[in-house]
């Protein structure tokens, strides 16, 4: 009579490992990006678009600059 295998780890494709690696990887860059950076200040940002808004545009295209 012979031991039976023991099913301590199932084998998983490299795929898999790359897949999770991957997938933690990006949690734990977002979830430290989320907790480094600074508040966003909602009331000092600048207008999407300020046509009209008597503020003046500021930046621009390059190929506008002359």
């Amino acid at each position: 009579m012979t031991a039976p295998e023991h099913a301590s780890s199932p084998k998983r494709s490299p795929m898999t490992v790359l897949k999770t690696v991957f997938w933690v990887a990006l949690v734990g860059f977002l979830s430290w990006d989320w907790l480094a950076s600074p508040t966003v200040d909602l009331r000092n940002e600048p207008p999407v678009i300020a046509a009209g808004s008597g503020k003046a545009p500021t930046g621009g295209h390059c190929s506008m600059a002359k």
